[in-house]
This record gives C-alpha cells, structure tokens and sequence, in this order.
C-alpha cells in the first residue's frame, strides 16, 4: 500500500527544478497515518487503499508530504504546488502555468481529507493511446483518484480515433482489437505508477459468456446465430435474437442455469487472470425494454435475476478466496428494486447509481436542499414497456429506494461531460450544474462520483474538468472561487474578456434548446441564436488581439477561444434558422458543411476536442434524434 513513492518524488523535482533550479528543496516523501486522529470519522469508516489524505508542513522550501497511501502523497504534491502558484488548467505541458518561486517563498502548511472516496474518470469518445495517458497524467493534478476503462480493452474508443471514423481529412489507419489490447499494459502502467484505483470492464458478459466480443456496440447479422446460442438469448416479441443486431445491448434468458454458469464462470475466470483489477463492474446489457418474456424469466422481475447472480458470483468469489470488488449498477430496469432476492454480502459490493435519462439543465439539490419527493410516485415498471424520467425527484426516487435496500458503499456514475459538454458550448452553465452536483452528493449519501465521458473534454477550456475534479476532492470549495481561479490562470490579464465572451454566450444560447426541453421552432430561441452569431464575431478582433499579446500557456489557452469563434459562428447560425423553422434539408446541408469545417480543425484541436462526438451531438440535435 505506501510502495510507489518514486512518482511523486520525480514530479516533485521536476516542477520545483522548473521554479527555483538553483537552490535544491530538501522535502520529505512518506505515507503514514498518524494525523488522520486530527479528523473527524463520524460519519463513517475511513479506509487507507479506498481514502485519501495527506498533510503539508513545509517552511523556506524545507519540510515534508505525508499522505496515508503513495497516491495521497502525490496528491499532496500538486496540491503544494498548486499552493505556489502552479496551475494545471488542461493535460499536456501547453496547459501548465508554472511560476518561477524562490526556495525561501516555499511555504505551506495544510492538512486535507478528500470530501469523497470516489472520484473517477471513465473512458468514452474516440481517443489515442496518447489521449489517455494525458488524462490519466493530469487527473490526479486536480484531485481524481481513480480511471476506469470500459470493457476489456476500450477497443471501440481507440478505434474510432485511429480509422478516424466521420473525418475524410484525417488518414485512416488498420486497428485491430489486438492493438488496443497492446494498449492495455502501457496504461495501466500509467494508472499503478501514480498509486490510481482501476476500475474495468462494464457491460459485455452477456456477450463474452456465449463467444461474442464486447468490442463495442457493432451490429452483426441475426442469421449468423448458431442454434446452441439462439436458446441463451433473451425471448423478446417471440424471438430470441440479438436486440437491433447488436449482441452488446443483448440480455439473455437469466433464468435458464446453462446461462447464469456460464455468466459467473466467465467473470470469475477473467478476474483469476487480471488481478491488477481493483474494482470490477459486472452490468448486464446495455440497452432497456428488452428482458426475456420467456414463461419463466417473467415470474421475476429483472432485478431479482440480477440480484441472483450477483450473489452466485460472490459465492464463487469467496471460494476462490478472491476479494476484489464489483460494482453492480442501478440503471434502466434495475432502478427497481428487487422484490424478493436481497444482496447477501453487502461488503462485497459497491452500488453505482447511473441515471443516463436525467437532465443536465437542472442539479440534484434545489437551492441546496433535497427536492420534496413525499408526493413523487414510484414510476411503475412494466416489462419491456418502461419509460424513464429526465426529471430530478423522480430519479431520485429510485436512488433513495435503493438505499433502503442496500446500504453499502456507493457513487454516482454521471453523463455531464458525455453529450452535454457538445449542448451548453460554453460550458458555463455546465459547470455549475456539475459544482452543485458534487455538493449535493452528500446529501444524496453517495461517496463520490465517476464520470463516464469524452477524455477531450478542454473546448472551449477545462472549466467544467477543473471544477469536477477539485470540488470532488474539497466539496467545501465555493464555486466562484474555481471559476475566477481558472479564468485568470488561464487568460491572466484577459481573464476578463475571456469571461465575457464565455458568459455572454451561455446567457443567449439556450441550454434547455439542446436537450429539446423547449420547442425546437420558437422566436425567442431563434432570436438568441441570431445575437448569439452577431456577439461571436464582434469577439473575434478583440480574441484575436489577446492571442497576440499573451505568451505560454496562456496563449495556448487564448488560441482554442480564437478557433471557437470560427465553430460557433457557423453553429449559432445553423441553430438560428432551425429556430425559424428552416427546412431539415437545408439545415442537413449546412450541417455538412460545418462538420467539414471541424473535421478540418480537428488537426489543431485534437488535444482538447473529441471532434467525433462534437459532431455525433451536433448533428442528433439538428435531425432531433436524442
């Protein structure tokens, strides 16, 4: 557990040689727990793998870093720099702001406890090897603890960068799960080096089990099926074939046993062999109102199913006298609690509340306090004709249902950087949504939150990344003290114009437009959307001219703002006229031209944005397919 120090002592050196290089710092690396009796443990058990804490006595550059586990004490280290002056506003060094520091300002003294136990970022989007180890490096610059990769290699992510799929300007190139499997050692590395918890895998047993490969969410040919397979899938409409083709989103009969063997000998297997695993998530298919409607899966609900196997998996587990961790997650149908199987080894298990229907316009708290849910109904579940909510309370039911079943360990596994980093372009309003969130998780008794989500999620900047990663770590932060830290390290005597550009746009572009919350054709949006392309090129001069005058990292930071301008132009124009009613097929071709424009700039944002998703979103609103 306190191996792994030499990390932290390297990236030590390496930012103090870059603000004082003359006079060496004599500081101290060590995990320990003995300040930990300075905190206050009421609310729950303190664990030294799971938990983070360090504390920072240092005076003229001379002193020491304890942390109760290596990873705490690396934390420890951004935070004393962070103290200096050191900003890490995006991954890459073009994103570092370091400050030149004499030895004898060298002075911190602070003793911290992370707010939450889990703080997490999940791979999505499309992304390079690259990609992933600038996140992973920077992550823990800004607090998170933890990364999680989806399925067994991410191929699908790595895939969609590297064959470059909806650019034509950018070459495309063979990739095979097999090279994205040869990624998996070297990313790893990167995660165990700075003392990361790895989360894996997700969805795809239901598909492994029975020999198909959870590389993503492609579509096979139903016909291919072999008889023996046909009997394990769900029965949905009378049939038992892959749902829409796509094996991944495919649930199968959990009542037959052949099938429940072979899920937990698949996942007991694979656990036998990858022991680096620190948290392995066991979902079923991810897809809704399509569980088996065979005579015997229905006489149980499908949480009662997955309850079942969650409790086979354990047993087989213990005996094996394997303790790794799995995450059962609350989402689709199994937002609705079991009726009669109940998880038997709480301690096993951590509960992961995964409300992908939620709005992001709206938090969880209102005005800080817990929405009144004494009237909200139980939405009730009919098999394979469900709708879900995308109001708060009514998510919230669910979660607070569920707490009364299980009251382990659990997070919150959020979408704020998935879809809706490409809905509220400035990110502003995100942001906040994002701050109040984190706040109210405590409230919501939930220890922390991962977030599933595009790794390029800088554009317009890291704002909304900033602001997870921190208010996750200290929730006692004030929002407004992030937002004006972040601008003026970023945009230093710009700062301000950098704000007004930002905020201006988030109060004329609505975010409740992007999320078809509001009408699609109406005045008022459209007239935002006109102002909005009007404010976006009386800008331009005035970015342009702080590009020219700033230098570093803050003119790194000022040169995305500047290519902005160029994207929301067009896009504000586009939505302008989706407003006022434009015809699709004029809207279809602008949209075709906007998309060529970013593929082209692709080149010179690949860093920051994940050009794929931007135009995925971009174009589902524009043909109203969410």
């Amino acid at each position: 557990m306190f191996k792994g120090l030499e990390f932290a002592k390297n990236e030590l050196l390496k930012y103090l040689n870059i603000m004082d290089h003359n006079e060496p710092c004599e500081i101290e690396l060590s995990c320990a727990e003995s300040f930990l009796n300075e905190f206050d443990f009421s609310e729950g058990k303190y664990d030294t793998f799971w938990d983070d804490a360090y504390e920072i006595e240092i005076s003229g550059g001379i002193g020491k870093i304890t942390g109760v586990n290596s990873r705490s004490v690396l934390l420890g280290v951004y935070e004393f720099l962070s103290f200096l002056g050191c900003s890490f506003l995006r991954p890459s060094k073009d994103g570092e702001l370091i400050p030149i520091v004499a030895k004898l300002d060298m002075n911190c003294k602070l003793r911290k406890i992370a707010s939450y136990r889990h703080r997490g970022i999940c791979i999505e989007g499309a992304v390079s090897l690259q990609h992933v180890i600038d996140i992973i490096d920077w992550a823990p610059k800004m607090g998170f603890n933890s990364y999680f990769i989806q399925f067994r290699e991410g191929h699908t992510f790595f895939e969609r960068w590297y064959k470059h799929d909806g650019n034509e300007f950018l070459p495309k190139q063979e990739f095979s799960r097999e090279d994205s499997s040869n990624f998996i050692p070297i990313i790893l590395d990167e995660i165990k080096k700075r003392g990361m918890i790895f989360h894996s895998v997700g969805h795809g047993w239901t598909c492994e089990c029975i020999g198909y490969p959870s590389v993503g969410w492609d579509v096979v040919d139903n016909s291919t099926i072999t008889d023996e397979n046909r009997q394990y899938l769900a029965q949905v409409n009378g049939k038992r074939e892959f749902f829409e083709g796509v094996p991944l989103n495919t649930h199968l009969c959990y009542s037959n046993t052949i099938v429940k063997d072979k899920m937990i000998r698949e996942i007991v297997d694979y656990v036998k062999v990858h022991k680096e695993i620190d948290v392995l998530h066991f979902w079923l298919a991810d897809n809704f109102n399509n569980f088996c409607e065979c005579d015997n899966c229905k006489k149980i609900t499908p949480t009662d199913h997955y309850i079942n196997l969650l409790n086979r998996l354990d047993d087989k587990l213990t005996k094996a006298n394997i303790t790794t961790k799995i995450v059962f997650l609350i989402y689709f149908e199994l937002l609705w609690t079991p009726k009669n199987e109940h998880i038997k080894n709480p301690d096993r298990f951590i509960m992961m509340f995964a409300p992908i229907t939620r709005t992001y316009t709206k938090t969880y708290l209102e005005d800080g306090l817990l929405p009144d849910l004494e009237n909200i109904k139980r939405m009730e579940f009919v098999l394979n004709d469900t709708k879900y909510p995308s109001e708060i309370p009514a998510n919230l039911k669910f979660l607070f249902d569920w707490q009364k079943e299980f009251s382990g360990d659990s997070f919150d596994f959020d979408y704020h950087m998935m879809w809706d980093v490409y809905r509220d372009y400035s990110n502003i309003k995100l942001s906040k949504i994002i701050y109040n969130d984190i706040v109210g998780l405590k409230s919501l008794k939930l220890n922390g939150n991962i977030s599933c989500q595009v790794q390029r999620a800088f554009f317009p900047n890291g704002l909304c990344m900033y602001v997870m990663g921190k208010a996750l770590f200290d929730s006692s932060i004030e929002y407004e003290t992030l937002f004006n830290k972040y601008f003026e390290d970023a945009y230093g005597d710009y700062s301000n114009l950098a704000k007004e550009y930002l905020v201006s746009i988030s109060e004329l572009v609505p975010h409740e437009y992007m999320r078809n919350e509001i009408p699609m054709i109406d005045k008022i949006s459209s007239e935002k959307f006109e102002n909005a392309t009007k404010l976006v090129k009386n800008f331009i001069p005035k970015l342009e001219n702080a590009f020219a005058n700033l230098e570093g990292s803050q003119k790194s930071m000022m040169k995305i703002l500047v290519l902005s301008t160029d994207l929301f132009y067009d896009l504000f124009n586009i939505f302008h006229l989706k407003a006022s009613g434009e015809n699709i097929e004029v809207l279809k071709e602008k949209y075709e031209l906007f998309s060529q424009k970013s593929c082209k700039l692709e080149e010179f944002l690949a860093p920051v944005l994940d050009t794929f998703f931007f135009n995925m979103t971009t174009k589902r609103i524009i043909e109203n397919i969410w």
